[in-house]
C-alpha cells in the first residue's frame, strides 16, 4: 500500500508500508530542509523542489502506488482526507486528530525555515477542522 498526494502548491505527501531502504533513499536523496515526516499520519511530505525525485524514488520500490492530484475529493471527505481520517471517524478522533496535528504543525514551534509551509498546512488543517466540528 503506497500513495502519492501531489498537492496543488507543487509539493507532494508520500505514504507507504515501512520499507527500511525507501526510507534511506528518500533521506539521501531529498535534502532534510526539503522534507519532513509526520509520525502521526506516517506520511512525508516533500516540497515542490524535489517533488518528482520523491515521487520517482517510491515508484521504484511501488510501481502499482496510487498517485492522486490536486485535492482528494470535495466536501467532507476532502477534509477528512486533510486530516487523514477515513469519512466514518467518529468525532472524538476527529477532534484528537486535530490536536495532534497542530502540535505537529502549528509555526511557532518550528524552525525558521518550515514555518511557511507549516502555516499553509495549519490553515488547512484549521478550515477542515472547522468544517467537520460544526
Amino acid at each position: 500500500m503506497a500513495r502519492i498526494h501531489w498537492r496543488n502548491d507543487g509539493s507532494v505527501d508520500i505514504t507507504f508500508r515501512y520499507h527500511p531502504d525507501l526510507v534511506e533513499d528518500l533521506k539521501l536523496g531529498i535534502p532534510s530542509w526539503q522534507r519532513s515526516y509526520n509520525p502521526t499520519t506516517k506520511t512525508w511530505t516533500v516540497e515542490s523542489e524535489y517533488a518528482n525525485e520523491a515521487s520517482d524514488i517510491l515508484l521504484g520500490y511501488y510501481p502499482n502506488a496510487a498517485v492522486v492530484r490536486g485535492n482528494v475529493s470535495a466536501g467532507r471527505e476532502g477534509d477528512y482526507a486533510t486530516l487523514y481520517l477515513l469519512p466514518t471517524a467518529p468525532p472524538s478522533v476527529v477532534a484528537a486528530t486535530y490536536r495532534a496535528l497542530a502540535k505537529l504543525n502549528h509555526p511557532d514551534l518550528l524552525p525558521e525555515g518550515e514555518r511557511e509551509r507549516a502555516t499553509k498546512h495549519m490553515q488547512a488543517i484549521n478550515d477542515a477542522y472547522g468544517r467537520l466540528s460544526k
